[in-house]
């Protein structure tokens, strides 16, 4: 991994995360420093700061996009929060956003997607190597194939209607193994056609004289080298100018080759489908990777749920969409209640069961419409659209009975929740947020398996937050 930072003390600091985390990393302090070790060097994740003199982030992301090389996972560091920066960002070719102070926590989780993205990236280049390679040898072996086919001699004789030979072309030299003084003047039914009998080859001669005509027809000669040849032989009437037959051509092509081929063309065949067959099968991986890749940017891995990131755009939209249409929304602040005394009684196997068990009972207390996401560590958040505070308690309170209600292993779980509603007293997607967690907080002091309503708190408590 690669940090960049012009801020050597912050780079340092991040280096020295990534190393209690088991990375290998290394910093340097400029994006000019950082595009030249790119140039040579491969790494896996790239942690850039935006703003930086001369190559900023926002350039370095474009320049490592546009390098012939493998898959570089870009993490975009920066102070700014909003939407439109973050956009900046995404189209230069950033995959993820870290704000600035950076928390390791945070910084960790985001380093377990991008582990899984390269890790899959690498599975997909490697079968598409191998999907390019099987094509090139098929091409490769077609473009011979093809070569060789419009490369076949064509050996040529000429006969009077005795059937004696009047031409004999080098081809034919070379095809049958016989000089043109040795075939010249001779009966072919002597020199070429003597595996048949002379009726049968005086006969076929008579009807080409007549104006008849044999195409393509296989023949099989025995070579004077001591080899057997399948030829295709033609015989069509040559006509003078009183439209007479006054000779006969016979044109022989050597086709034990292209026999040959063919048989070869069959085992290409069947290698071609088989290969369709794989293609299809890396088709259907590929759309399957995409689909977890897309997975992956909106899910928790471990709970299902809906990630921060998604969360975030979430509840941005639903805020901007309550303020626009004047329309109730509230939030479920959850946490789950002395949820690190589990981990260290019963080890993190079972806290990391006891994330998805909970995850599970509050996705059914909430409605279709309805987001619920895990909003960090053992917290949840639920954003509820067109929803009141006394509506949102309902449900918390389903959930709590639920809770109740399941058979646990080891100890029974309960959880703390705070609710908030949007109101002109929180105009921010943040601001209600912070609410919540205020509301949550208060929960907590209670003595948890609690469920408080930010409206039920000083009004000063929540006007600043």
């Amino acid at each position: 991994m690669l940090v960049v930072d012009d801020t050597k003390s912050s780079a340092k600091m991040i280096c020295a995360v990534l190393l209690e985390l088991g990375c290998d990393a290394a910093y340097v302090t400029s994006g000019a420093e950082a595009w030249k070790r790119l140039e040579k060097e491969r790494f896996d994740v790239l942690l850039t700061d935006w703003v930086m003199p001369e190559v900023d982030g926002i350039e370095l992301c474009k320049r490592v996009r546009a390098l012939n090389m493998a898959y570089t996972y870009i993490i975009m560091m920066t102070g700014r929060h909003n939407d439109e920066d973050r956009a900046i960002g995404l189209a230069a070719g950033a995959d993820d956003y870290l704000t600035k102070p950076i928390d390791p926590v945070e910084l960790s989780a985001r380093l377990t997607v991008a582990a899984r993205i390269t890790e899959l990236q690498v599975d997909l280049n490697a079968r598409n190597d191998q999907a390019t390679g099987t094509l090139s040898i098929m091409v490769g072996a077609n473009y011979r194939f093809a070569e060789l086919f419009r490369s076949l001699p064509i050996a040529c004789v000429t006969l009077d209607c005795h059937g004696i030979i009047q031409d004999w072309n080098h081809a034919s030299e070379e095809l049958f193994g016989l000089r043109a003084d040795q075939a010249l003047q001779k009966p072919i039914a002597k020199i070429l056609y003597h595996s048949e009998s002379l009726e049968k080859v005086t006969d076929r001669i008579k009807r080409v004289f007549a104006g008849d005509s044999s195409r393509n027809v296989e023949w099989v000669f025995p070579h004077p080298d001591g080899t057997c040849r399948i030829l295709e032989r033609s015989q069509i009437p040559m006509y003078g100018k009183d439209n007479t037959v006054i000779g006969c051509m016979c044109a022989h092509v050597d086709i034990t080759e292209r026999k040959s081929l063919e048989t070869r063309l069959n085992d290409q065949l069947c290698i071609s489908q088989q290969l369709n067959i794989t293609l299809e099968s890396q088709r259907r991986a590929l759309e399957k990777s995409n689909h977890q890749l897309s997975e992956l940017a909106l899910k928790d891995p471990l709970t299902g749920l809906l990630n921060r990131r998604h969360l975030m755009t979430t509840l941005d939209k639903c805020c901007a969409y309550a303020a626009r249409h004047k329309k109730p929304l509230s939030v479920l602040m959850i946490d789950v209640d002395f949820f690190k005394s589990y981990n260290d009684d019963f080890g993190h196997l079972a806290g990391d069961e006891i994330l998805k068990i909970v995850a599970s009972i509050i996705t059914k207390c909430v409605r279709r419409e309805d987001s619920v996401g895990r909003y960090g560590g053992e917290e949840y958040l639920v954003i509820m659209p067109e929803a009141t505070s006394n509506g949102s308690m309902l449900v918390a309170e389903r959930l709590r009975t639920l809770l109740h209600q399941h058979t646990w292993v080891e100890r029974e779980v309960s959880v703390s929740i705070g609710i908030a509603s949007y109101s002109d007293e929180t105009p921010t997607p943040m601001s209600l947020l912070d609410l919540a967690d205020q509301a949550l907080y208060k929960a907590k002091r209670a003595g948890r398996n609690a469920i408080v309503v930010a409206e039920h708190l000083d009004p000063d408590v929540w006007r600043a937050a």
